[in-house]
């Protein structure tokens, strides 16, 4: 048996602009202090131009395979992907699962590696963990619902 559903890559694509919308707002104006003091990142540590547009290219082209392997699990949750003509009675639990069991299983583990083996601060992987946490949920329920 296998999963039948379809890619909605206009989903697809709003999930990658909610995810920089969180980032921009989580990472700018709630913990960009608090996380550039944790990184060890002064005032005069500013990226160049440069430097910020290869981020952000290298961030969309990561989020954007986030996106595309999340609307996979959120879809292997629903019924009616496996058999035809059943009804999925709520969405919102498909895109909750997807990302929270992508979050746990495959995000955390390596957050958590960057403090073992990169030296980086606990404060930096909680601001980190959580900010993936609520992008994978926002992220999963666009996925989910706009189908």
């Amino acid at each position: 048996m296998q999963p039948h559903f379809t890619i909605n890559w206009l989903a697809v694509g709003a999930s990658v602009l909610a995810s920089f919308a969180l980032g921009n707002v989580w990472y700018g104006a709630i913990f960009r202090n608090a996380w550039c003091r944790a990184m060890g990142l002064g005032q005069g540590n500013k990226p160049s131009g440069a430097e910020i547009a290869k981020g952000s290219v290298l961030n969309v082209f990561a989020t954007f395979l986030m996106a595309f392997v999340l609307l996979h699990s959120a879809n292997v949750w629903r019924p009616s992907v496996w058999v035809p003509g059943q009804t999925d009675d709520a969405p919102y639990v498909y895109g909750f699962f997807a990302g929270f069991f992508t979050w746990l299983g495959f995000v955390m583990p390596t957050l958590l590696n960057g403090v073992a083996f990169e030296r980086k601060p606990w404060k930096v992987f909680f601001i980190n963990a959580v900010f993936q946490f609520i992008s994978l949920q926002a992220m999963g329920m666009i996925l989910s619902c706009w189908r």
